[in-house]
């Protein structure tokens, strides 16, 4: 059931984070809360398997490489543009706030661009009636 799996990965969770927080620092506390959420996804897909609701496994398959794809290019492009820490340090305050705008509205804008190149559209995201 859904709650089986939350609380699997809220476990999963507290031990990943407990055991990379001291290594890894606040990084640690992010992996251990990604992995968890990995956990969550796949026991939730393994109980849709078991009902019988895998039968668009390939469409799934075309969008969940769409969306990794674009998100791993945007990422990069991200990464690549924004600069370094000094210069966002360097910025006033406000002009931090334009700045973070701007990327943010610049990433949300190449990942939709990306996932439409990668032939996702939104009758693909939209719940069937």
């Amino acid at each position: 059931t859904p709650v089986r799996a939350a609380l699997a990965a809220l476990g999963v969770n507290l031990v990943l984070s407990l055991a990379l927080m001291i290594p890894l620092g606040p990084l640690g506390l992010a992996l251990a809360t990604a992995l968890s959420a990995w956990v969550n996804a796949l026991w939730l897909l393994i109980g849709l398997k078991g009902q019988g609701a895998d039968q668009a496994a390939s469409e799934w398959m075309r969008l969940l490489l769409g969306g990794c794809g674009a998100s791993a290019l945007m990422g990069l492009a991200l990464w690549l543009g924004i600069g370094t820490l000094d210069h966002w340090l360097a910025l006033a305050a406000a002009e931090r706030l334009l700045h973070l705008a701007a990327w943010i509205l610049a990433g949300a804008s190449l990942y939709a661009l990306l996932l439409l190149i990668a032939g996702v559209r939104p009758r693909h995201l939209a719940h069937p009636a």
